[in-house]
């Protein structure tokens, strides 16, 4: 795995965001995550999963400098893979933690959202969706994972505004569950799992398949055209997409 670190222990596997300093998600990303996942779900000795990054953030969202360099072809394989990878982390049968350890805006917030327990640190990382102000449109299944999450008017408050919220605001906005120091992050997360792993294995993936039910119905439901085919267009739009430049232009300068 060259995007991802994967530790093993204690029956429980800790799986890393690790690309470069902002670990953003590009295609091979996805690709291996999938992979990952999909092995963990069918191991017999990993009965749980904390997700998080590696260095001092946890996920900068989709990587939009390698994104804007993609044709139309490249540009539907990716977001085909991603659906698939928001729908296989929603439904992976077995606790799974995000552990957020700095920066997560965006892709990175799609990816705790996907998580059944959310455990952010305090500091200068902040989360959220804030794919509207910089010219993206946010795909439907993203949409119903923050309407599922935090309610549909929360929800439009922090899309409309693409809000990014330290640790204490999303908090209180109910976008995680818990914040602690940012020495603490690791025994948060764990504390949690474990608990979850303690209990009867069956009756809770029975929980949580039941509850998880309406936002995967809804998601599966979806064809490409209705999830990704406004995003597309307009990611292809000359004004949004002068947008992006000016987004990818201020990335690389750094």
């Amino acid at each position: 795995m060259k995007t991802i670190e994967i530790d093993f222990t204690e029956k429980f596997a800790v799986v890393k965001l690790s690309r470069s300093k902002a670990n953003a998600i590009n295609m091979q990303m996805i690709d291996e995550l999938r992979e990952t996942f999909i092995k963990l779900a069918e191991s017999t000795t990993v009965d749980g999963v904390i997700l998080t990054g590696a260095g001092k953030m946890f996920c900068a969202g989709l990587d939009v400098i390698d994104l804007y360099g993609y044709d139309d072809d490249k540009m539907i394989t990716f977001w085909e893979s991603f659906g698939r990878l928001v729908v296989e982390l929603s439904s992976f049968p077995k606790p799974l933690v995000a552990a957020i350890n700095g920066h997560s805006p965006a892709g990175g917030c799609v990816l705790a959202l996907c998580c059944d327990h959310r455990v952010m640190a305090y500091g200068d990382g902040t989360i959220g969706l804030n794919e509207v102000p910089v010219g993206i449109v946010p795909p439907k299944p993203i949409v119903e994972l923050a309407r599922f999450t935090v309610g549909h008017r929360k929800a439009a408050q922090m899309m409309f505004d693409g809000l990014l919220l330290n640790a204490e605001e999303a908090k209180t906005l109910g976008l995680i569950d818990e914040a602690c120091k940012e020495e603490e992050l690791d025994i948060w997360a764990e504390t949690k799992l474990k608990k979850w792993m303690n209990m009867p294995r069956e009756p809770w993936a029975s929980a949580k398949k039941n509850l998880k039910r309406p936002l995967l119905d809804i998601l599966r439901a979806y064809n490409f055209e209705e999830a990704f085919g406004e995003t597309l267009t307009s990611w292809w739009d000359v004004d949004n997409r002068a947008q992006v430049g000016k987004l990818v232009k201020k990335l690389t300068s750094k």
